[in-house]
């Protein structure tokens, strides 16, 4: 049960990083198609502030990770504003 939960814990944390964008922000949700039995195709929606939210709260980042995502969100608020 032990291994179970560390694998689990592992992939997790495998998944956090891999939604690591490169302005500092992170993805919130991924969308699969199982069409296939030998690939499985991933397509990324656009950015939301709840994968920040669960970035941020997840206890995975460091201090300087913490950081960038904080300036990153700042960024694109910055520019969403700009924008309207």
């Amino acid at each position: 049960m032990i291994q179970f939960f560390d694998s689990a814990l592992e992939w997790l944390n495998r998944s956090i990083h891999s939604n690591r964008r490169p302005d500092g922000l992170y993805h919130a949700y991924n969308l699969v198609r199982l069409e296939s039995k030998t690939e499985v195709p991933i397509r990324r929606l656009y950015e939301m502030l709840e994968g920040q939210v669960a970035v941020l709260s997840s206890g995975h980042l460091s201090a300087a990770e913490i950081a960038g995502t904080a300036h990153g969100t700042q960024a694109q608020r910055d520019v969403s504003c700009r924008s309207t």
